[in-house]
């Protein structure tokens, strides 16, 4: 036996995100030990309001060109992040020594060898 019974929701249907300009880095060349956190991804265009982000922060980045694909996160939390199937190259180059204070002795047997300064 079935009683008559009414029911009332709200649904709300978010409008389709559309990209109209990829986001571009905030500088072109990177020192080896960066991390995706350390990189600000600049600019990018949609129709809601949001940033985007890097889909796997967790990356690895080796010397040389890296590939890292990107993600769209709207401010509107009803939205999920958006992969709109782009990335952005990332060159990375050896990172440049810094060398605090260094006192070079020569040993008995004519070698040198050094030490940092404390």
């Amino acid at each position: 036996l079935y009683l008559p019974s009414t029911a009332s929701t709200s649904l709300k249907v978010n409008k389709p995100v559309k990209l109209f300009e990829k986001p571009s880095l905030s500088k072109p060349v990177y020192e080896y030990g960066t991390t995706l956190d350390d990189i600000e991804i600049e600019g990018g265009k949609t129709n809601v309001p949001g940033q985007f982000t890097f889909k796997d922060t967790d990356q690895t980045l080796d010397l040389g060109n890296n590939t890292c694909e990107i993600l769209f996160v709207p401010d509107d939390t009803s939205y999920d992040p958006i992969d709109f199937g782009e990335s952005l190259s990332i060159n990375i180059v050896p990172a440049t020594p810094v060398l605090d204070e260094v006192k070079v002795e020569e040993t008995e047997d004519g070698k040198f060898q050094g030490r940092f300064l404390e």
